[in-house]
């Protein structure tokens, strides 16, 4: 599957990445308030938190 660079969006990437930025944000702040509350959210929802995203980014860039 070839990819063409020139149909990208700049506007969507930046959007892309301020939401990774945001999430890795808010990730800090519950690590560092909550670490001993980590290991539930991650057996909860952060797995299935972490395939939508990858799922959402591929549709995205039409790579799915």
């Amino acid at each position: 599957m070839s990819v063409n660079l020139s149909m990208i969006d700049l506007n969507l990437v930046f959007w892309v990445v301020g939401i990774l930025v945001l999430i890795i944000l808010v990730f800090g702040i519950f690590r560092f308030f909550f670490r001993h509350l980590l290991h539930l959210f991650f057996r909860g929802c952060g797995l299935i938190l972490l395939v939508a995203v990858v799922l959402y980014i591929l549709h995205v860039f039409k790579f799915f």
